[in-house]
């Protein structure tokens, strides 16, 4: 039986042809319907924050007793420790030096820092401070920045600090 004598039992059989052509439209509908749905899900895509990810991975702290251990930490550090071996990474927006720690965090939060990538962050994120402490030489406060821009590549630094990285512990 050829193609030639299925396409003439199909044209002398009303109701085939006509099932077929139902089909057919039910299929073409479901094809456009599904494309705008997809058009839908890539705009969203494009607006959604970098923590979505966190979300579809799962959250492991949302259970009960890993929630209650994170709260009984005494430092930020250590949330950021025991996050980490989850394999959820803190992103570090910026690195920078200061000699007076209070006063240069104090300008980072006020309404006038001129660094609009720093204050994005501060306004849609839950931030956390870190510091390292290192010796009073310039040179030595030089390479350890630049090592913590070469390790972390943060987003919100408008330039690579000047000098070469030296070896320090991230941890």
């Amino acid at each position: 039986m050829g193609l030639m004598d299925i396409i003439e039992e199909l044209a002398l059989n009303e109701t085939m042809t006509l099932a077929l052509i139902v089909i057919g439209v039910a299929v073409l509908i479901t094809i456009i319907l599904l494309m705008s749905y997809f058009n839908i899900l890539v705009t969203i895509a494009s607006f959604s924050y970098p923590n979505a990810r966190l979300r579809a991975m799962g959250n492991p702290y949302i259970r009960r007793q890993k929630l209650l251990e994170l709260m009984e930490m005494s430092s930020p550090n250590e949330v950021a420790q025991e996050i980490s071996k989850e394999g959820y990474k803190l992103p570090v927006f910026y690195v920078g030096q200061a000699e007076n720690l209070y006063e240069r965090l104090r300008d980072h939060l006020s309404d006038g820092e001129p660094n609009a990538c720093i204050v994005r962050c501060l306004r849609r994120y839950t931030c956390y401070f870190r510091l390292a402490k290192v010796a009073r030489q310039a040179a030595d406060r030089d390479c350890a920045e630049r090592a913590l821009y070469d390790h972390y590549n943060p987003r919100c630094n408008e330039s690579a600090p000047p000098g070469e990285p030296c070896d320090i512990n991230f941890e």
